[in-house]
């Protein structure tokens, strides 16, 4: 049908602009009433099944309606062609339009997580201490770190006895794995860069030291830039073994 030549790239841009501002359900009533079920003018001899109904593809431009293959009216409204076979589905039916959207609206999950069970998997995992390393704040920003000797598979093991004698219902593994990922920035092990353990059960001692850590890190940088700007100073860092 030559349809690369029957349209401008700011008339094809236009389509996508107008299709995309639209809501799900806007956007197939616009698609079913661009598209014409038609009668197959050939029939193939010897078929083992007839096509029954086949349709023509429009689209609207300035007003004028242009008719486009198949291909090209895929393309030109970013979308799948399953997509066009299920708005063809409900024309060849006789509806008057097509159905709502039903994607997030189905009830076929009886083994959802409860927001009860979210938050006792949440209690579980929030009752490991964890430490924060005070060196490498700028690259993990709140993250804090856990036992090297744990995994997700002994605390879902111990999340498991947790709930036999606490007499609540257990999630599964995967949903476990799931909640530890998206609600919590754990780690398992010391970060690169030490953490300060011994200091992590003295509340005090972790006060100060976060302090003067934060003023040694900007004596440091003082120090750098001062090097970077006067070629008489030289910086220079090393590791105290003890």
């Amino acid at each position: 049908m030559k349809c690369g030549g029957k349209l401008s790239s700011d008339q094809r841009q236009e389509i996508f602009n107008q299709f995309y501002s639209m809501d799900e359900d806007t956007k197939n009533t616009h698609l079913f009433h661009l598209m014409k079920p038609l009668k197959p003018k050939f029939l193939l001899c010897e078929a083992v099944r007839y096509r029954s109904i086949s349709f023509a593809y429009y689209v609207t431009v300035d007003g004028e309606s242009h008719r486009v293959c198949k291909a090209a009216f895929i393309r030109l409204h970013r979308i799948t062609g399953g997509k066009v076979d299920h708005i063809g589905r409900q024309l060849a039916s006789g509806r008057a339009g097509p159905l709502p959207h039903a994607r997030g609206k189905h009830h076929n999950r009886p083994n959802r997580c409860s927001d009860v069970l979210r938050a006792q998997v949440c209690e579980h995992i929030g009752s490991f201490p964890a430490e924060q390393s005070h060196y490498s704040r700028s690259t993990n920003s709140g993250r804090q770190y856990l036992s090297s000797e744990l995994n997700i598979n002994k605390m879902y093991k111990l999340y498991q006895t947790w709930c036999h004698k606490m007499e609540y219902s257990c999630v599964s593994a995967r949903t476990y794995r799931d909640i530890f990922n998206t609600s919590f920035n754990l780690a398992f092990g010391s970060p690169r860069s030490d953490t300060c353990s011994s200091d992590s059960t003295e509340t005090d001692g972790l006060e100060e030291h976060t302090v003067r850590a934060a003023e040694g890190f900007a004596a440091m940088k003082k120090d750098r830039l001062a090097a970077s700007q006067n070629e008489h100073v030289f910086y220079a860092t090393f590791d105290i073994i003890s």
